[in-house]
C-alpha cells in the first residue's frame, strides 16, 4: 500500500468517527431538550404552588390578626383600608348614576 492510500484509509477512519460522534451529538441534544422541556414543566408548577402558598401565607396572616396577633395588624389595617376604598368608590359610582 503506497503512502496516499494509507492516508484515504486513515481519512476514512476518522470521518466514520467524526460522522459516529455527530449522530451520538444529535441524539443527545434531542435528549436535553426534552429534558429543559420537563424542566420548565416542572418550574412553571413550582412557579403556580409557590404563587398559592403566598396567597394562603397571606390569609393566614389576616386571620390571625383577626385572633389578635400583634404582627399582623399593619397587614390587617391595609386590608381594611382597601375595602373602605373599594366601597368607597362604589358608592361613587352609584351616586353618579
Amino acid at each position: 500500500m503506497n503512502h496516499s492510500e494509507e492516508n484515504i484509509e486513515i481519512l476514512e477512519r476518522n470521518i466514520v468517527l467524526l460522522l459516529n460522534r455527530l449522530k451520538d451529538n444529535y441524539y443527545t441534544i434531542g435528549d436535553l431538550k426534552k429534558k429543559i422541556e420537563l424542566m420548565e414543566k416542572s418550574n412553571a408548577e413550582l412557579v403556580e404552588k409557590n404563587n398559592l402558598f403566598k396567597e394562603e401565607n397571606t390569609s393566614l396572616k389576616s386571620a390571625n390578626s383577626l385572633l389578635g396577633s400583634n404582627e399582623g395588624d399593619s397587614i390587617m389595617k391595609n386590608k381594611i383600608n382597601d375595602l373602605i376604598k373599594h366601597v368607597d368608590y362604589c358608592l361613587d359610582k352609584i351616586s353618579t348614576l
